[in-house]
């Protein structure tokens, strides 16, 4: 796939929260002209009070095409919605199999061949009792700003009577 230019790439209108949109424009800002942003580009320090809300995830192709994906790093807020996503491990080693085969996997091979963001909102697999349900922005990283090798998150739990976490 060819370079994606990210001042071309929308952002996903059903993200209502303007956490969201701040996010999204952070990683659009570090995308170098007619690229996707990598890793390197990401600066920790200039994402703290995300850190929490983030989770990335290394995309791994798998001889004879396909994809695996990974948990690389997952905030403290995230690991309280989703326990079981824990660093080092796979995600189809850990997910729900329905839920991994139906939505988890389809949703990440569209963005890694798509290079656009993805953004839902879930009831499940949150196992968090304060939370119902969770909101989540993915991005595309791409080492050489071509082929997508990580996937950026942004996570924020739902309470039981609708509102985002707000402690961002």
């Amino acid at each position: 796939m060819t370079a994606t230019d990210t001042a071309a790439i929308g952002f996903p209108t059903e993200a209502k929260d303007p956490r969201f949109r701040a996010f999204f424009e952070y990683w659009r800002s570090k995308a170098p002209p007619g690229k996707l942003p990598g890793r390197q580009h990401i600066d920790p320090l200039e994402m703290k009070a995300f850190l929490p809300y983030v989770a990335i995830f290394d995309v791994e192709r798998q001889a004879g095409g396909g994809y695996r994906f990974k948990h690389r790093l997952i905030g403290t807020h995230v690991g309280l919605l989703v326990p079981r996503a824990i660093p080092g491990t796979y995600v189809d080693e850990v997910a729900d199999p329905e839920h991994y085969r139906l939505r988890f996997h389809p949703e990440m091979v569209r963005l890694v061949e798509s290079h656009h963001p993805h953004y839902i909102e879930r009831k499940t697999p949150v196992m968090d009792e304060n939370y119902i349900r969770f909101c989540r922005l993915k991005l595309p990283l791409a080492r050489d700003g071509e082929n997508v090798d990580m996937v950026l998150c942004l996570y924020i739990g739902v309470r039981a009577d609708g509102t985002l976490m707000d402690e961002l």
